[in-house]
């Protein structure tokens, strides 16, 4: 009945938790990435908003987690473009 999510879906909803500023919400933003990937809907967007998301918590693991994602996202790029 519900049209299925997109890559605009995700990145919106990913943009509001990141305004949150929390490591709860972007914990619960990074925790939808498998389930975009396997689905095939992941890209640079979900990615950047997912990295925000983490940013925006000001904490030393927001930090990490942003740097690790940044990271996987330029490794599936280069497999990507292989």
């Amino acid at each position: 009945m519900y049209p299925k999510p997109d890559v605009y879906t995700f990145s919106t909803i990913f943009s509001l938790l990141a305004k949150c500023g929390d490591v709860k919400s972007a914990s619960l933003a990074e925790s939808y990435l498998p389930k975009i990937a396997i689905a095939k809907n992941f890209d640079s967007p979900s990615y950047n908003s997912i990295i925000s998301a983490w940013a925006s918590t000001g904490t030393i693991e927001g930090a990490q987690r942003s740097n690790a994602l940044l990271e996987q996202l330029h490794v599936e790029d280069a497999i990507d473009t292989r």
